[in-house]
């Protein structure tokens, strides 16, 4: 009997080692293989004639967790004042899901909206607690003369809940 529960034990182990193993290299993988390279996103532009890049869509591509940004139309000035996401969104990981693209209202004025999903927690998924948060972020959006994300100014940050819209602070 001690040697079956030993097995088992054992047998979980490794498993949960090689599903851990798995994890992290997929993420590496996601990592340094995000996204087309640049020359091919330019050369599937011009074959659609897009225009030039969508300076909302690369901060919201730059945000999620296996961008790469060598991969994503912005400038060495951006990359610099900003070297990784959490820079842009300090508790970037407490979301699930970012979302987001111009605000069609404010569109001449540059400005990209972000919605962040927040995670649930333990608590809410035992207590059936079905009430989501999302994180709203406005962002003015500078772009260079190759219409590439130069630099960002948060406007707004506001905290509602997803289903009534409400504000929750």
């Amino acid at each position: 009997m001690k040697n079956q529960i030993k097995n088992v034990i054992l047998f979980v182990a490794i498993f949960a080692t090689i599903l851990f193993t798995g994890y992290k290299a997929f993420r590496y993988g996601a990592i340094l293989f995000g996204g087309t390279d640049l020359e091919t996103r330019k050369f599937n532009m011009a074959l659609y004639k897009s225009g030039m890049p969508n300076p909302a869509d690369e901060l919201v591509y730059a945000l999620q967790w296996y961008c790469n940004w060598d991969n994503v139309f912005m400038t060495d000035h951006f990359k610099e004042k900003y070297k990784n996401r959490r820079q842009i969104i300090p508790n970037i990981n407490k979301y699930s899901r970012i979302s987001g693209g111009w605000d069609h209202e404010l569109e001449s004025n540059n400005i990209a909206y972000i919605h962040a999903l927040n995670k649930r927690n333990i608590i809410q998924i035992i207590t059936g607690d079905r009430k989501t948060i999302t994180d709203e972020y406005y962002f003015e959006c500078f772009v260079d003369e190759n219409g590439y994300l130069d630099d960002i100014k948060l406007l707004k940050h506001q905290v509602v809940d997803s289903a009534t819209r409400e504000s929750i602070e």
